[in-house]
């Protein structure tokens, strides 16, 4: 029976089962398969970091001003997009309004699946791309190792 790995984010966590199975084989098929997964991990990374910098350039303001912090990294386990350093970060991503320090930010959205002004909706609208870049990265390794 599969593990399960518990991944932490920001929002909470979520569980993978079967992740670290999945790596093991991976790592033992000795034909690149650990850097195939890396590749695509960070080419999703990337592609997430690239459309958050520009939509946060686009949204001007606050957002604008912390969107050159916005950076991509990459493992086996997984891609992330950083905000960066700028404490002004989470609120020109999430929004603010409510308090006097908050104001110049745009109004909080909640913390539902409409939530986020660049990153969020970036990832929404790159969903589909994403799914083809890890499908593509599976598909090279499986027939690479001859298991297709």
């Amino acid at each position: 029976m599969a593990g399960t790995t518990r991944i932490k984010t920001d929002e909470g966590a979520f569980r993978v089962h079967g992740l670290n199975e999945v790596i093991a084989r991976l790592k033992a098929l000795e034909n690149g398969s650990e850097v195939a997964v890396r590749v695509a991990n960070k080419e999703v990374a990337t592609t997430v970091a690239d459309g958050s910098r520009s939509a946060a350039s686009a949204l001007g303001g606050v957002a604008a001003h912390v969107a050159p912090g916005i950076k991509a990294s990459a493992g086996l386990k997984s891609g992330s997009v950083a905000l960066g350093d700028d404490p002004a970060a989470p609120g020109a991503e999430f929004g603010g309004g409510r308090r006097p320090t908050t104001q110049q930010f745009k109004p909080w959205r909640g913390s539902g699946s409409g939530s986020g002004y660049f990153l969020f909706p970036t990832i929404r609208l790159k969903s589909e791309r994403i799914n083809e870049t890890y499908r593509d990265a599976l598909d090279r390794i499986i027939k690479e190792a001859g298991l297709d």
